[in-house]
């Protein structure tokens, strides 16, 4: 019973975001891009409220004397949520950056300066907010570390960040999400290398190659930080193949839907080991995100304005959403309110979130773009023909 009320309280929190965000009040966030693909846009907006919904158990469990663990997560279909996301925001990144070629030292200069301009903004935005609330609820001043305020400000590519201030488990106050940039700049640091390599060895043998090898070394030390590198492999497979076979509607949808009931099937006891990440669920996920690639949206779902104006601005949510949870189980903490008036309440902050991060979409992620493609073209000299 706890789970179906669980998966209602998911469904009618979806609902109210994507209906508010359809309303004419949020199409300053549509796109005129031609060949843009709003089905990726939309799965973005459903991978970034995933992320929140699992951490809003967390978050809760946390004001409530227990620790941020998987342990303590009490629902099955909730404790996916997270893993399952992340997992297929894994693959989207490695799926869209290896799109094109760089074919000079110029081009990827401005790949990376591009993608520090994409990235850093709300990074620093989100990290920011973090340093201000351990300062103020902190040690009153007492432990301010400079070389821990600027692990917090190196925009995601440290996996370390210590606490300021004496507050304890800062991470806790944007739901500890930027652990993910981290992994996200080790694969642009290391996409000169796989670009190289895939143009001098037969398509698939580059994704096939590091598939093999993330699944040699997770039998060998049983890591799951090598399945997460798995992800980003399945991803560049996931471009190789996507041209070289084509398949019906029909057939998307049942493989989808067989996907998805085989990796949220592990919460229910479906026989398969229900750790966060296994080989099992990322090879599932993979065939899911399979066919969104090919084009599936499921009966139109991904394309609903409403769903792809959320997924514009998921980036924002996704590193704002921590803190929303943060502070308001802070409000109500010890109020002793109704679990009704509480689903309500984060009804509420979820659609807050998503009007906060319109606006840090709007004032800082577009500003941040559009800096990164000015220098990109004013300091970067193109080679002469």
């Amino acid at each position: 019973m706890q789970a179906l009320i669980m998966i209602g309280f998911i469904f009618i929190c979806m609902s109210a975001l994507v209906l508010v965000f359809s309303t004419p009040l949020f199409s300053f966030l549509d796109k005129a891009e031609t060949g843009r693909n709003h089905h990726i846009d939309g799965l973005r907006f459903f991978l970034a409220i995933f992320v929140a919904f699992h951490h809003m158990i967390y978050c809760y469990r946390w004001y409530h004397g227990l620790d941020w663990t998987p342990d303590n997560i009490l629902y099955p279909f909730n404790a996916q949520l997270g893993p399952f996301a992340v997992t297929l925001f894994f693959m989207l990144s490695s799926y869209l950056i290896t799109r094109r070629n760089y074919s000079n030292t110029a081009e990827w200069i401005q790949f990376y300066i591009k993608r520090f301009f994409r990235i850093a903004p709300m990074a620093w935005f989100s990290a920011l907010i973090c340093i201000v609330t351990a300062l103020v609820y902190g040690n009153g001043f007492h432990d301010i570390d400079a070389y821990a305020a600027s692990e917090w400000m190196n925009f995601g590519i440290s996996l370390e960040r210590h606490d300021i201030n004496s507050f304890y488990k800062m991470w806790v106050v944007n739901a500890g999400v930027m652990w993910t940039l981290s992994w996200e700049w080790m694969l642009y640091f290391s996409l000169p290398i796989i670009m190289i390599l895939r143009e001098k060895l037969p398509p698939f043998t580059v994704s096939a190659l590091m598939i093999f090898s993330c699944a040699y070394g997770y039998a060998m030390y049983n890591d799951s930080n090598i399945l997460l590198l798995s992800c980003f492999a399945y991803g560049i497979l996931a471009r190789d193949l996507q041209t070289q076979f084509k398949s019906s509607n029909a057939f998307k949808c049942i493989v989808s839907i067989s996907m998805l009931v085989f990796i949220f099937g592990f919460g229910f006891g479906f026989g398969f080991p229900e750790t966060a990440y296994t080989p099992y669920k990322i090879f599932f996920s993979f065939v899911l995100f399979l066919q969104i690639c090919q084009g599936y949206d499921f009966g139109g779902l991904l394309r609903l304005p409403g769903v792809v104006r959320l997924g514009e601005i998921s980036y924002s949510f996704y590193l704002l959403h921590g803190t929303f949870l943060f502070y308001v189980n802070r409000a109500v903490f010890n109020t002793h309110i109704s679990p009704l008036l509480y689903g309500a309440i984060l009804v509420v902050t979820f659609l807050c979130t998503a009007i906060a991060s319109s606006l840090t979409f709007i004032f800082i992620e577009k500003p941040g773009m559009r800096l990164g493609k000015l220098i990109g073209k004013r300091f970067v000299i193109q080679p002469s023909a």
